[in-house]
């Protein structure tokens, strides 16, 4: 399932801010690489390589992993994403 929101209206349908989409609304779940992927329909490969440099800049942290797969979840306690997640918020309000 594709999510769509003005946000992706707002700040562009890159891969990337799909995937932020994707986080910002689940933001207190964990998610996989393969739900990110079929949550957002960017490519494995491109998705692989989003999430790296997501966790590079704490913007998401990896937390559990079960067997080979690992799971990330927003790093909500970082100022800079609880600012996101404010203004995503209140974009969504307006709308």
């Amino acid at each position: 399932m594709e999510h769509k929101t003005i946000f992706l209206d707002f700040i562009g349908k890159s891969s990337k801010s799909k995937i932020l989409e994707a986080l910002l609304i689940g933001r207190e779940e964990e998610y996989t690489l393969n739900d990110i992927v079929r949550a957002t329909s960017v490519n494995r490969q491109k998705a692989y390589k989003i999430l790296n440099d997501m966790v590079k800049k704490n913007m998401i942290v990896p937390s559990n992993k079960v067997k080979n797969i690992q799971f990330y979840k927003l790093s909500t306690g970082k100022e800079e994403i609880k600012l996101l997640i404010h203004f995503f918020d209140k974009l969504i309000e307006y709308n």
